[in-house]
């Protein structure tokens, strides 16, 4: 009956998993959020090389094709396909910061691209005030590799 009641209440299969348990099979044959110091594990840095992800790390931040964001306000989130999973996907939202991820309530919005977020200083979390949204300060959207035509005997990929 236990496990019955567990299932209802996880009717989706989450299974959420801290950063020292993460192994690489548990990134394979399903969607995945990946938050936080997570992004940097090695497990998921390695599953990251099999999709569009243009993303890479630095002893202070991420870098992204070869520019460096590492001020204590800047976050990254992302979405690409899963390499594995037909309409799946890899989410991952990191900051450098806790003052960085002032986007959080956003981020369902964004597939299939990558946001860099700037927070302002000045407000948030060490004044007291509500955290100000954060700038967009660059996007990427990851496109198809091909574009497919359609109609007649001259439908081609």
């Amino acid at each position: 009956e236990m496990r019955d009641a567990v299932e209802d209440d996880n009717p989706h299969g989450v299974v959420v998993r801290e950063v020292s348990e993460i192994e690489p099979d548990d990134l394979d044959g399903s969607s995945v959020l990946v938050l936080g110091e997570a992004a940097r594990h090695p497990s998921v840095v390695s599953f990251l090389e099999d999709t569009r992800s243009p993303l890479g790390w630095t002893d202070g931040g991420f870098v992204i094709e070869g520019e460096v964001y590492d001020e204590p306000r800047q976050a990254v989130y992302m979405t690409v396909h899963h390499p594995s999973v037909f309409e799946g996907g890899v989410t991952l939202y990191y900051g450098n910061s806790p003052e960085a991820l002032s986007n959080a309530r956003v981020l369902g919005f964004y597939g299939n691209s990558l946001l860099v977020f700037d927070t302002p200083e000045g407000t948030g979390l060490e004044s007291g005030e509500e955290m100000p949204r954060a700038e967009v300060i660059r996007r990427m959207d990851f496109e198809f590799h091909e574009r497919i035509e359609f109609g007649g005997d001259n439908a081609r990929r």
